[in-house]
């Protein structure tokens, strides 16, 4: 399991970047979130699948949720992340080849406590 997750440099364009998590590339001016949520959300799904290697879907959105609520920082990286990149971002975050995480709950979770 490679960690290919959090990668980032300038594009040529004036204040691009580039994050390549998995086989997905976002490209924002605004997508520092997207890295930093992404460099704390990998590691967390690795630990996960590593050791709960039959997870159920539900078991961990709640330990995710967990982890959000714990880590206010987290949080408010994976909302930015969110307005700035869209679902595609958390997509991106997300993106784990072990475990399946439902992208739409996590950006309803996000969403009902960002209010």
């Amino acid at each position: 399991m490679g960690n290919n997750y959090n990668v980032y440099g300038p594009t040529g364009g004036v204040g691009e970047n580039v994050i390549s998590v998995g086989n997905t590339v976002i490209q924002s001016g605004q997508n520092q979130d997207v890295a930093a949520a992404a460099s704390e959300i990998q590691p967390l799904l690795d630990r996960f699948a590593q050791t709960y290697p039959n997870i159920t879907e539900a078991t961990l959105v709640q330990a995710i949720q967990g982890e959000i609520k714990r880590n206010p920082t987290l949080k408010d990286r994976l909302i930015n992340a969110l307005k700035s990149g869209g679902i595609e971002a958390l997509k991106a975050i997300f993106n784990h080849p072990l475990v399946s995480v439902p992208v739409e709950t996590i950006r309803g979770f996000l969403e009902a406590g960002a209010e």
